[in-house]
């Protein structure tokens, strides 16, 4: 092993990375265990049980048996649970702890940590970054209770975005700003032209109605000419699993994908996954290929129907 060991030594010229080097051969050919790291001193303990009580056990979701993972609960105006993360070394409080708190934008907690700085301190700079996000909360809250959301599932306080149903097989994705939740979102529409054509037609003449002093979800029936949206209770429309199922592998979600492709013959509409139909399509001899565009027949009906090979955004 001696060519082995000079290769690796080659690589480090400060003495010190030779040793560590160096021990690091050692233990593996001598078969030794990695020793395990040192765990914190009796006054690191004492001090974190007595920061966890002074910010409140019942706000303590979590804790790991070292005690180096604190996982605490802040609760902001609508009411809303969000959840802190707090890893700490067993150097705490010589070391800062890291502080992680799911929010629609990354955000950089700035908390100076001087002598007597506590876990509280932590907890308190989250709260303040989370109030920053009340209206997108509350826009999207809203959004939700109003409509009937496909995706994200679950639903998480990171996600700006929402998939909702606006018909038959057809869905429509909004983009929100969370520094701007009252602003106009990105939008896209998905599924059956004989559905989503009618709203997009209305969203291009409207969108100069749009009022920024409004709430989302009243901007969106403005432009879009609606009274409502499909909501989450209603069971009279597009509330059976088969409505929603793709037409070739009958699920809904697969591999974290939902049906996006959909059949254009308004007595058919039948949604498909875009990987289903490609796979379809190419084992029927009749398709046809031109560049990265298949052309075949729906599965259901054998009305024309077209999917590219690369979907893009």
């Amino acid at each position: 092993h001696e060519a082995t060991v000079q290769r690796r030594l080659s690589r480090h010229e400060a003495i010190e990375d030779v040793v560590a080097e160096l021990q690091e051969i050692v233990r593996r050919l001598t078969g030794q265990q990695r020793p395990p790291p040192p765990l914190p001193s009796a006054g690191f303990y004492m001090r974190v049980v007595k920061e966890i009580e002074e910010i409140g056990w019942a706000r303590v979701a979590e804790v790991s048996s070292d005690m180096l993972q604190v996982k605490c609960h802040i609760e902001d105006g609508g009411k809303r649970t969000h959840y802190v993360d707090l890893q700490l070394t067993p150097h705490y409080p010589s070391q800062p702890p890291q502080c992680h708190v799911l929010l629609p934008k990354a955000v950089q907690l700035r908390v100076p940590w001087t002598e007597g700085c506590t876990l509280k301190v932590f907890l308190q700079a989250c709260e303040k970054a989370v109030d920053q996000y009340q209206l997108f909360f509350d826009t999207m809250d809203e959004l939700d209770r109003n409509t009937r959301t496909l995706e994200p599932d679950p639903i998480t306080h990171t996600d700006t975005y929402r998939r909702i149903s606006v018909g038959r097989h057809s869905s429509m994705t909004i983009a929100v700003d969370p520094d701007q939740p009252t602003a106009i979102p990105e939008i896209r529409f998905l599924g059956a032209e004989t559905v989503v054509h009618p709203l997009r037609e209305s969203l291009n003449r409207n969108l100069q109605r749009w009022d920024f002093s409004r709430r989302l979800l009243a901007n969106l029936l403005e432009v879009l000419e609606l009274t409502s949206f499909t909501s989450p209770q209603d069971d009279t429309r597009h509330t059976e699993e088969s409505d929603l199922e793709c037409g070739i592998c009958y699920v809904y979600r697969l591999d974290g994908q939902i049906p996006d492709r959909v059949c254009e013959n308004p007595k058919c509409c039948r949604p498909f996954h875009h990987s289903c139909l490609v796979e379809w399509l190419r084992s029927v001899p009749s398709t046809r290929q031109s560049f990265d565009t298949l052309f075949g027949e729906c599965v259901y009906c054998q009305e024309s129907i077209t999917v590219r090979l690369n979907p893009g955004p």
